[in-house]
């Protein structure tokens, strides 16, 4: 086998290479050691940076997110690391309806555009985390596809369509199911429920006004809804079993664990108390609630995690 000649190389590494990821990973893995004020997510070449701040206090979260943004990007001038700066935005979640105004962020000597809305990892988040817009994204994405499958729809037989519809569609609803599926709202649920019934009508050749229960049952799917009741509890599930990611298994916390006096329900998850609606959508909320709403068959001990989740279908399919 003959092979080309080598070449050195002091920095970087070749396009599409196995090690280019892993090398990256433990090159960046500093990039946010010396934070002072905020806290640092990242994965692969995406990085956010967080601030929390209380109502009236933008101007002082600002500073101290410049700061931390200044020491990022000396990190990257010593590291010989480009960042895309023009990729680089600022996103404010109020907690209120009335948000202060945003001051100057700076990344260098550029300042970073404030937006109402922000793709991250795929998922649209918006100011609001209503995540309308990403629902909004979703129908768009999925019925482009459905209609170019439409216009073929004859040539394949009935098994072949439902695995077109599972690959090229409903697998884009899937997507951050679980992120996004607990927090939109009943509108935005039954718009992508709307798509999957016509994905039903693609597979089993009804007409536009025809029900679909029967059809969606005889192919073996859940309804959007009953899929992100499932696919979130598998989730909490398998966070409470291995304990990762850290950042979530620290947001569920057992009766036991926070009340000194013990009962029957010291294995049942403790859920904050909320005040705003706005408090429901997180998972610090619905996260104990759903695991609250399952059977002891399923969450038992002795229970693994693949009976479980099997388990877990079988109680949504019947409910």
């Amino acid at each position: 086998m003959d092979f080309s000649s080598s070449l050195s190389r002091v920095a970087g590494v070749p396009q599409g290479s196995c090690l280019g990821p892993i090398l990256f990973t433990l090159f960046s893995a500093t990039m946010g050691s010396d934070l002072q004020h905020s806290r640092l997510y990242s994965y692969a070449d995406d990085a956010q940076l967080c601030v929390s701040y209380e109502a009236g206090r933008a101007d002082s979260a600002v500073s101290i997110l410049n700061a931390d943004l200044s020491i990022v990007h000396d990190w990257s001038e010593r590291h010989g690391i480009k960042l895309n700066k023009e990729k680089c935005s600022v996103l404010s979640i109020p907690s209120n309806v009335g948000s202060e105004t945003v001051g100057e962020v700076l990344l260098g000597s550029v300042r970073l555009k404030e937006c109402e809305s922000s793709r991250l990892l795929g998922l649209m988040l918006d100011s609001g985390l209503t995540l309308s817009g990403h629902v909004s994204a979703v129908c768009r994405r999925t019925l482009g596809r459905l209609r170019m499958l439409y216009k073929h729809r004859h040539m394949f037989p009935r098994e072949t369509r439902l695995r077109l519809v599972q690959a090229l569609v409903l697998s884009v609803i899937d997507y951050c199911l679980p992120v996004y599926g607990n927090i939109v709202s009943k509108g935005d649920l039954e718009k992508l429920q709307r798509v999957q019934n016509m994905c039903v009508r693609y597979v089993c050749g009804l007409r536009r006004f025809d029900h679909v229960s029967e059809a969606r049952r005889s192919l073996g799917l859940l309804t959007v809804a009953d899929t992100c009741t499932l696919r979130s509890s598998c989730l909490v599930y398998r966070i409470l079993i291995t304990g990762r990611p850290g950042y979530l298994r620290e947001k569920l916390k057992s009766r036991s664990q926070v009340r000194s006096r013990s009962t029957r329900q010291d294995q049942v998850l403790e859920m904050p108390r909320v005040r705003r609606e706005f408090e429901r959508k997180r998972f610090a909320y619905f996260a104990p609630k759903l695991y609250n709403e399952l059977s002891s068959s399923v969450t038992g001990q002795g229970v693994s995690f693949l009976d479980s989740q099997h388990r877990l279908t079988i109680l949504v399919l019947a409910q």
